[in-house]
């Protein structure tokens, strides 16, 4: 029973991740219309609250979104996800980048204190077992935000696609640009 709970938590979880996908895509897909229609990106910059989201520029600071759960005993769910990020950092400060987190679930926060010197956008833990679009909606500002005043470059999300309680596989996916 305790397993089956454990899976229906898994999957209620998913649309938080998709949620947050959806968000960026809508935005985006509004901007490209109205810049279809009013001119070039650079002019659509320079009208629209976030017409900077279409302008590209060198990439020198990512930001990346960590999800994990809040507590253990998920077998590899965060060690896959935390091994990827450290993973991630490392090949971005190798390349000259420099990698700024936002840390989803209490894993990741614990994981980032004692084996990361990289900055750290914010923190979300000790959420219920089911995220709310509220949630998600947190973090999206907070990176818009950071991708608008020119703190970070990009924005990738590291998260797990949770296909069965023996199979989930680590995504990294970039949102922008």
């Amino acid at each position: 029973a305790k397993v089956r709970r454990a899976e229906m938590r898994m999957k209620a979880s998913r649309p938080y991740a998709e949620q947050l996908n959806h968000m960026f895509a809508q935005i985006y897909q509004a901007l490209s219309q109205q810049g279809m229609t009013g001119g070039t990106a650079g002019e659509l910059a320079e009208t629209t609250q976030y017409g900077a989201l279409l302008t590209t520029r060198p990439v020198k600071n990512v930001g990346v979104i960590v999800i994990t759960s809040d507590r253990g005993l998920c077998g590899a769910y965060n060690a896959n996800v935390l091994r990827a990020a450290q993973r991630l950092e490392k090949s971005l400060i190798a390349a000259g980048k420099t990698p700024h987190f936002y840390l989803i679930g209490t894993k990741a926060v614990q994981s980032f204190k004692r084996y990361s010197t990289s900055p750290v956008l914010g923190r979300l833990a000790n959420m219920t077992a089911a995220p709310t679009s509220h949630d998600a909606g947190l973090v999206a500002d907070t990176v818009i935000d950071a991708y608008m005043k020119g703190t970070i470059d990009s924005i990738e999300v590291l998260s797990t696609r949770f296909f069965s309680m023996v199979s989930n596989v680590v995504r990294q996916q970039q949102l922008l640009p």
